[in-house]
């Protein structure tokens, strides 16, 4: 094979120049670099796969997409996960009083009764903290039984310790089952938990059936 030594090659005439023929096989060696400082139609590409890597910014993988600026992130939606589901092992709340219910058990990874997949659930101190920012969904259910009718049953949910941000009034019934759900923001070390109020005339136990009283929350969307 012989070698052809020039620094520029141009059209012998007009501005149109056409290396090889149809059939023929253009090879640019490796350790050589093909640099094209004008314009390479894309359509010009029909064969073979484009790397990962030279479509965008970041990494490339099968829980991550790519964007419009050209960067990989992780993909909206997916699973709902930080979650949780906790249970008490018995609790009473006192009457006129709101009492901080005892979700004291949150440590399985499947079932119905009480898990957790992310975050961090405190079972001393009764609160769970996210681990990451999102939008989350709660729920918290009271149940309780007393011969006397009750005028007020309360559940709320507070966030970090102090604002109520959801909260529910049940009234006037012998058997009370209290239950609110809704939606808020959390940040990374944020916190949630639950306290419930009655005024039954006298300290008020709960239900432990993991079905009648409960806390739960997961993540929906960052």
């Amino acid at each position: 094979m012989s070698t052809l030594n020039v620094d520029k090659v141009d059209p012998s005439t007009g501005t149109a120049l056409e290396i090889g023929s149809s059939g023929d096989t253009v090879t640019v060696p490796s350790g050589a670099t093909f640099a094209v400082s004008g314009t390479m139609n894309a359509s010009s590409i029909t064969a073979g796969t484009i790397a990962t890597a030279r479509l965008g910014s970041g990494t490339a993988s099968s829980s991550t997409v790519l964007y419009g600026d050209q960067t990989y992130k992780a993909e909206p939606g997916g699973v709902n996960t930080p979650l949780f589901r906790a249970r008490i092992t018995g609790q009473s709340i006192s009457n006129l009083a709101y009492t901080k219910i005892a979700f004291d058990i949150c440590s399985g990874t499947t079932g119905v009764s009480d898990f957790i997949n992310g975050g961090t659930y405190d079972t001393t101190n009764y609160k769970w903290t996210p681990g990451e920012a999102g939008y989350y969904q709660f729920t918290a259910s009271l149940y309780a039984y007393t011969a006397t009718a009750f005028d007020q049953f309360n559940v709320r949910i507070r966030l970090n310790g102090a604002t109520t941000f959801l909260q529910s009034l049940f009234y006037h019934e012998l058997y009370g089952n209290v239950t609110q759900t809704g939606i808020a923001h959390l940040g990374a070390t944020d916190y949630v938990d639950v306290e419930g109020y009655q005024d039954s005339g006298s300290d008020l136990a709960l239900s432990t059936s993991s079905n009648m009283t409960f806390f739960s929350g997961h993540k929906l969307i960052s």
